[in-house]
Parts: C-alpha cells; structure tokens; sequence
C-alpha cells in the first residue's frame, strides 16, 4: 500500500467490455478505506456501491455491496479526488465471494475485469474506438491484395504470410517516421485483429503500455498483447522467428495460472 489518503466524493467506474464480466456498465459508490493491493507495492482501495451498483453485481459477487479497486502501480493521483489529480486511471476490479463486513483484500478474489475511472459522467472514454482498429485491419488486408498479391484472413494462421511481407519490404520505401508511425499502427491493428478472432478478447488503452489487445484467461486477468513491437522489430530486422517467439509467449501467457495480468510486448 503506497498512501493512506482516501479518494474524496463519489466514484464512476466504466467497465470495459471483452475484458469484464460485467459488459459494458457504469458502476458508482463512495470510497471506503484504502485496501492491499494484489500487486506488491500497489495502490489499492475499497469502492461501497450504491443501490444500482449493487443490483448490477448481485449476480456476480456473493457480496456486491464492495468491491475493490486496484490501480497496481499507478500512483493515487490518478483517481479522481485525489491530491494533484492528473487523471488516466484504468483500474482491476475484484468481488467479494463470501458475506460480511470484513474489508480485508484477501477476501475480495472474484475477478471482474478492468475499468476506467471518471471524473464525472459526461466524460469521454480514453479509448480509441474499436472500429478504428477493425478499419486500419481492413486496409491492411486491401493493400496485401493489391500490393502483394497476398490474400491475408483475419486469423493466426495468416499472420505468417503477413511476417513475409513485412521482412521482405523491410523499411524500404517508408519515407519519414510519421509514415513509419502510420504503417506500425495499421499492421498492428490487423495483427491484434487476428488475435481476437482466433482467441476473443478486446481493444484496451493502457496507460503504461498504450494500445494492448486483452485476450481472456477465464476467471483470471487477461493477457495484455502490444501487437506493434513484433511488427517493427520484423520490419527492421527481416527476422521472420520473431513472429514465431512472440506467438509461443502468447500460448505461454494464456496457459499461465499467474493472478497478476501477463503482459506480452
């Protein structure tokens, strides 16, 4: 635990769908008492729901009158209410299985996704939206076609077709970083793409990672991808294994048992 201040006024958390139970809802409530973090070192706090909330929860957590908020290594000042207030948060929530008015961290073990933190209700979510990914993956796929004479599919076995392109035209051609920014954000969008037909999940911003893909670990946090390091390492260095070290670790991170989020660059 990494302050003793409590977060003032109320809380408005947005559940991010694909990597919630809960779909995409608004849960709000008063703070409580700061609470262990399940990530050594963290920041965590005890959320007491109002009403509404309560009645979204009852059919996950056994107890739905608490849940905790776990920002990991995000400092306090992320949430809304605190002291030097600068804003981003994106936060773990976890449920209470069993009743009672022990507030422990120990006790709240049903995980129940990821959220965002708002400062009021009329904010706008940091996340880019999902079509913008699935449109940049699509000229992607266009652009093979035409380009390449590739025919490339939305899935995983297609992201070896794509790791050929990318070693063969290599930096080639690129004629500034902006575009080189450009091409990155496009493959990596059809990379991530393939990810989630092939394995589910969602779109998530992170904000000590950036764009990551979230693909499920069923009851346990969700692997979080970044889809645009293998793209640039293959473009710089025409090393076609590295798609194949970077889909290994992803098979390794969905088998993992680890309670903390697995991170996959």
């Amino acid at each position: 635990m990494t302050t003793s201040e409590v977060p003032h006024g109320k809380a408005i958390l947005a559940s991010l769908p694909g990597d919630s139970s809960l779909g995409r809802v608004r849960i709000r409530g008063v703070w409580r008492e700061p609470a262990r973090s399940k990530i050594q070192g963290g920041t965590a706090f005890i959320l007491e729901l109002n009403d509404s909330s309560k009645d979204v929860l009852r059919v996950h957590t056994a107890d739905p009158r608490f849940v905790l908020v776990d920002l990991e290594t995000l400092p306090s000042s992320r949430l809304p209410g605190m002291t030097q207030y600068i804003g981003g948060a994106f936060v773990t929530i976890y449920g209470k299985q069993v009743m009672g008015d022990l507030l422990d961290s120990s006790s709240f073990t049903k995980y129940l996704g990821t959220a965002e933190v708002l400062a009021r209700e009329t904010q706008e979510l940091l996340e880019i939206p999902q079509a913008a990914h699935a449109h940049d993956a699509a000229l992607v796929v266009a652009r093979a076609k035409v380009d390449c004479s590739v025919d490339l599919e939305f899935d995983i076995r297609s992201l070896e077709k794509a790791a050929e392109i990318l070693t063969r035209v290599g930096l080639s051609g690129v004629p500034s970083e902006v575009h080189l920014g450009r091409l990155l954000a496009m493959w990596g969008s059809y990379f991530g793409e393939s990810l989630i037909h092939d394995f589910g999940g969602q779109w998530h911003l992170d904000p000590r990672l950036g764009n990551v893909v979230l693909l499920p670990r069923s009851s346990l946090p969700p692997v979080k991808v970044n889809p645009y390091g293998v793209v640039e390492d293959m473009m710089r260095t025409g090393d076609r294994s590295r798609l194949r070290q970077w889909l290994a670790q992803i098979e390794s991170a969905r088998r993992s048992s680890d309670f903390r989020a697995v991170v996959v660059e």
